[in-house]
């Protein structure tokens, strides 16, 4: 029997975006691989990790907001008890290094988000140029026993070290999660939380000269 598509000994080996591919081949009963079940595993486990993340994530968003009111507010009452003079400076500088560690959290979320999206631009790009490779040498009558086969789906070494295809297709989404939650936990904290922020220091007195 030919493979689903060119190139590929099973559904196992077709990258995540072919799902809907996968699943409409085998609703009409034209295509089925009882192996390919094992495949799923490793996206069914990289879905539920990502719904955790995201909601782990909103949690500790929101756990944040109450942080980043509470403990400027929390320094300030503590310095005014010894020194009121110095109460108001030491919540402005509670609240810049809350910031600041914000932006970081932007940064490294960025950098993982752009990997996570190279890693499964390089699976899919490598999935599709043995494809187009194939049928432009063969045309579209593909069996198992051709020697020009090529296993479509092979992840680059990342970081020093080569994952299987399963594990390229459950790496990339957590690593795109991890990336995204961090990049817009750092978007919210910093842009949303700053008219908090500005606010409280303009409440707690703020002398003029710090707001300059």
């Amino acid at each position: 029997d030919s493979p689903p598509l060119p190139g590929c000994r099973s559904l196992r080996q077709l990258p995540p975006m072919f799902l809907p591919f996968v699943l409409g081949l085998t609703s009409q009963g034209r295509v089925w691989d009882s192996a390919a079940m094992a495949d799923f595993v490793p996206r069914l486990i990289g879905d539920i990790i990502r719904v955790t993340l995201a909601i782990v994530g909103t949690l500790g968003l929101l756990l944040y907001a109450l942080k980043a009111v509470w403990l400027p507010c929390t320094v300030w009452k503590e310095t005014r008890a010894s020194s009121p003079a110095m109460a108001t400076g030491a919540m402005a500088l509670a609240i810049i290094a809350n910031e600041a560690g914000q932006m970081v959290n932007l940064v490294l979320g960025q950098v993982l988000w752009a990997l996570a999206l190279a890693l499964q631009f390089l699976v899919a790009a490598r999935f599709l140029y043995n494809m187009g490779v194939q049928l432009a040498v063969q045309g579209p009558r593909h069996t198992l026993e051709d020697p020009m086969y090529v296993s479509p789906v092979h992840c680059v070494p990342i970081i020093g070290f080569g994952v299987e295809s399963s594990m390229c297709k459950f790496l990339g989404p957590v690593i795109e999660a991890i990336g995204l939650g961090l990049f817009w936990h750092g978007v919210a904290c910093v842009f949303l939380m700053l008219p908090v922020h500005t606010w409280m220091l303009y409440r707690y007195q703020l002398p003029a000269d710090m707001v300059g």
